[in-house]
């Protein structure tokens, strides 16, 4: 399997266009808000926090010894928010996404079925 890049997210949020935005709830999930727009859309949010730790090795190496264990030393939390909006027929019209870590959209959102 090879590297998962925006480009794969992309096409991912892009095959939801002109589709009802009850088949994206379907898939993803309840959105996080919703806004009404100035021209009648509607734009529904979906954002995703994601949390990565890392682990730091501690203790001391030496003549083929080691005592020690592991600490966590950050924690890291990413927000990203795909946006979808939809016309006065509920149809997507739009997507868009913001934030950081946004490849990680692809673990809850799919690919609209074909």
């Amino acid at each position: 399997m090879g590297c998962t890049t925006l480009g794969d997210l992309e096409e991912r949020l892009a095959s939801w266009k002109q589709r009802p935005i009850t088949a994206v709830f379907e898939v993803w999930g309840p959105p996080s808000g919703a806004s009404r727009l100035a021209d009648g859309n509607t734009e529904y949010r979906f954002e995703r926090v994601t949390t990565r730790e890392t682990r730091l090795e501690l203790g001391q190496r030496g003549r083929g010894t080691f005592s020690g264990g592991y600490q966590p030393s950050s924690r890291e939390m990413h927000f990203c928010t795909a946006k979808f909006v939809v016309d006065q027929d509920s149809q997507v019209i739009a997507w868009s996404y913001a934030g950081e870590n946004c490849i990680e959209l692809l673990r809850y959102g799919a690919a609209a079925p074909r």
